[in-house]
């Protein structure tokens, strides 16, 4: 597992906190109780995982034997190619 699948799990966590988060909240108002606790879960632990899943999707693994090239999809023109190790891509605008 390479750091790119690290934060992808970690991304997984964070959403599973905030579903814990929109659980707990749905309880408390159940119970008549103020649901503020549950909803700071819910959003700390979404927003830790849309960030760490873009980061997560973000990263490049080149190995060392091997040698990238990226497609900027913006302007249709190929990127300077990507040697051995671990680069920021932007998702959605380069293509591998």
């Amino acid at each position: 597992m390479g750091i790119g699948g690290i934060l992808q799990l970690i991304a997984l966590i964070g959403f599973v906190i905030g579903g814990i988060g929109v659980a707990l909240a749905v309880m408390a108002v159940s119970q008549g109780r103020t649901a503020r606790s549950g909803v700071g879960i819910a959003v700390v632990g979404f927003v830790l995982g849309i960030a760490f899943a873009f980061i997560g999707t973000g990263l490049l693994e080149v190995g060392v034997t091997e040698v990238a090239v990226a497609y900027n999809t913006v302007t249709g023109q190929l990127e300077s190619p990507r040697g051995p190790g671990i680069h920021v891509v932007f998702p959605g605008v380069l293509q591998i």
